[in-house]
């Protein structure tokens, strides 16, 4: 295991390359975990500081070329050396995301951070956490710059450095846009890990002290307030280092590339529909369940991602080793290790082909006898006869509880209330379950048709 950047040392780190982020003043590698979760259901890994200073698949990573909306207008995607300023990420090392068959890769982890609040701080010392997480947002773009030395000859040479190439082995400070704080680490502040004492990382805005007569400065003309800030702390120091010769530098190994947002989706959607024509149906009501016993009740949707999971894991689909968590991740809107569940009843079961829209439409029209447009709730459950129902034969639910129980939940839960009447479209999100599972289209009419009594 080799960093595989280049061996000279005035040679420019470029995207692609895999390099070891090495701490100045404590000697040591920042180094991450992806199976220790430190902020229990966020899928956000830990990162530390080593000892290891040898080339590992925990304290080596990538250099990443974020995607166009994270990047600056003037960045260009031909130039493949990472530059002062240049938004990037840093991705965790492959060898950390091969499943345990070798077959399969699990999304990239990217170093990022957050402001502090109550969720998520370091273990030790409540400040700004630096982690590991499958979410490529802006959480996850650092630039790197050129530390302040305050007053004197060098106070120019930061703002100068924009633009300029970095190299390997020069002293940066690693700047988290977001948020505007610098990655450090302390030797006061010990994480234990399962690979020893590591040292806790951090970000924060660890600046020198003293005054910068700035508009002096400015009233002579030898400094802005862009040229011109306050010293940073020797801990916030870092440095790239590269393989120490060419052939060190070279990565032969076979690994498998990574599965596409779309093909999750994709595998996920499958491993559902494996269990038959009730797959969704089931997987809908483990998820109604557990929006009944979280925030705000059923009305609201929202369930933990960590019991997501499990549900999830109860009916047969694998989640471990986070593949499914960018899938988890795109619906996790606040960023808070929660989810609406009916945006994920809706990626799992798709849209409804047009033609079965038309069928369903007719069975409505069919149960509506006041030609309203919409039909008493009362009167549709009495209409219903799930007896052939998959879910009754199969011994999920009773006729009693699809009747009266599962049927006016999904409604219910589809309005975010209780509802006196039934319009078309829940109607359809009601039958959207069964689409999703039900390829033939005759067994998917003979199943609607056959569930209803109706006035025709």
């Amino acid at each position: 295991m080799h960093p595989t950047g280049p061996p000279h040392l005035l040679c420019s780190i470029r995207f692609g390359d895999t390099v070891i982020l090495k701490h100045i003043q404590t000697e040591r590698s920042f180094a991450c975990d992806p199976y220790e979760d430190i902020f229990p259901g966020q899928q956000k890994f830990l990162v530390t500081a080593s000892a290891e200073t040898r080339a590992t698949a925990r304290n080596t990573f990538r250099i990443l070329r974020p995607e166009g909306n994270l990047q600056n207008t003037e960045d260009d995607p031909y130039d493949d050396v990472l530059r002062y300023g240049q938004p990037f990420q840093l991705g965790c090392n492959e060898s950390l995301l091969i499943s345990a068959d070798g077959f399969a890769m699990a999304p990239t982890l990217f170093l990022a951070s957050t402001l502090k609040n109550e969720r998520t701080t370091t273990r030790v010392t409540n400040r700004q956490a630096a982690y590991m997480t499958a979410r490529s947002d802006a959480n996850s773009i650092w630039l790197v710059s050129k530390p302040s030395r305050g007053k004197g000859a060098s106070s120019m040479e930061r703002f100068v450095a924009e633009g300029s190439p970095v190299n390997a082995n020069d002293q940066f400070v690693l700047n988290h846009r977001a948020s505007n704080t610098f990655l450090s680490t302390s030797s006061d502040t010990q994480d234990l890990t399962d690979f020893g004492a590591d040292y806790e990382v951090f970000t924060g805005r660890d600046l020198g002290i003293g005054k910068l007569s700035l508009m002096e400065a400015e009233f002579k003309g030898t400094a802005t307030a862009n040229t011109l800030s306050k010293p940073n702390k020797i801990c916030s120091l870092l440095t790239f280092v590269t393989a120490a010769s060419e052939a060190a530098a070279e990565d032969n190994r076979p690994i498998p590339q990574p599965p596409a947002f779309d093909d999750l989706v994709d595998d996920l959607i499958h491993a559902i529909k494996s269990f038959g024509v009730t797959g969704i149906v089931e997987v809908r009501k483990s998820l109604l369940d557990l929006a009944r016993g979280g925030r705000g009740g059923a009305s609201t949707g929202r369930v933990d991602i960590r019991d997501v999971k499990h549900a999830l894991a109860d009916k047969g689909v694998v989640t471990q080793d986070g593949y499914y968590d960018p899938v988890f991740a795109s619906l996790d809107v606040r960023n808070d290790g929660y989810l609406d569940f009916r945006e994920l009843l809706d990626i799992i079961r798709g849209n409804i082909p047009t033609h079965r829209l038309d069928f369903l439409a007719t069975v409505f029209q069919g149960l509506d006898s006041s030609d309203k447009g919409e039909i008493p709730l009362d009167d549709l459950k009495r209409a219903f006869n799930p007896s052939e129902y998959p879910a009754v034969k199969s011994g999920l639910l009773s006729e009693r509880d699809m009747r009266n129980d599962y049927f006016a939940n999904v409604i219910e839960t589809t309005m975010r209330k209780k509802v006196a009447v039934v319009t078309f479209d829940q109607f359809v999100d009601y039958f959207a379950d069964i689409s999703g599972t039900i390829g033939d289209d005759q067994y998917f009419e003979d199943l609607v048709g056959n569930s209803w009594t109706t006035n025709e």
